[in-house]
């Protein structure tokens, strides 16, 4: 939800026309209803868990290609943004709440889907509260869509394997907030960081280079 407020804006910074910018993010409602309605059939047939996952890597391959508009302005990428960002973008919830339900039974049950409810919204809110600073203080949109990769990368984990499934971010978090142990959670921070700035330069690189002629 950080860039879901400031995507029209996105778009016609990149050049579209203002209508077509809100049009194209308007037809992310459309898709949206078959993104719910696939992910809740995948649910059946390949479980719960790797539907979220599924979700979720649908979700960052769209921000991606959001971030490819900017540099090159085109209704492929246009496309294939709604498609992949707008189906995903609420298809998770309905998985997420009947997980809950499923983990949390008993006479409160009530009381927990209200709680995960007013998360989700303080959530919302806050994200895209977030977006907005990132991008007055930036004055751009990359950290921003940094941030909401960074924000899926850390979430994911959680919300699939719970605290059995540990990963960079969550040890990270969990050295700094748990063990207290700051010099080790700074230091798997630090080479975090630099794996990934190698990785996005590498890849920044490589997609000017390959990709200059086919996205003009």
């Amino acid at each position: 939800y950080a860039i879901t407020a400031q995507i029209v804006a996105y778009l016609i910074d990149a050049g579209f026309p203002p209508l077509q910018a809100a049009t194209a993010w308007g037809f992310s409602g459309v898709v949206l209803l078959f993104g719910m309605l696939g992910i809740s059939t995948l649910d059946g047939i390949i479980g719960r868990r790797p539907s979220v996952l599924f979700s979720y890597g649908v979700s960052i391959i769209g921000i991606i290609l959001l971030w490819l508009i900017q540099y090159y302005p085109n209704y492929w990428l246009l496309t294939g943004f709604v498609i992949c960002f707008g189906s995903m973008i609420g298809s998770r919830g309905p998985l997420i709440t009947a997980t809950a339900l499923n983990i949390f039974r008993g006479e409160r049950v009530g009381t927990i889907y209200g709680t995960i409810s007013i998360g989700s919204g303080l959530g919302s809110g806050l994200g895209s509260l977030a977006g907005g600073l990132i991008h007055d203080w930036t004055q751009g949109y990359n950290w921003l869509i940094v941030f909401a990769l960074a924000a899926s990368a850390f979430a994911t984990p959680a919300i699939i394997g719970g605290r059995r499934l540990k990963v960079v971010a969550t040890t990270i978090y969990d050295e700094f907030l748990g063990n207290l142990n700051w010099p080790l959670g700074a230091a798997l921070a630090l080479v975090l960081v630099l794996i990934v700035l190698c990785v996005s330069m590498g890849m920044n690189r490589y997609i000017e280079r390959r990709y200059k002629q086919v996205f003009v």
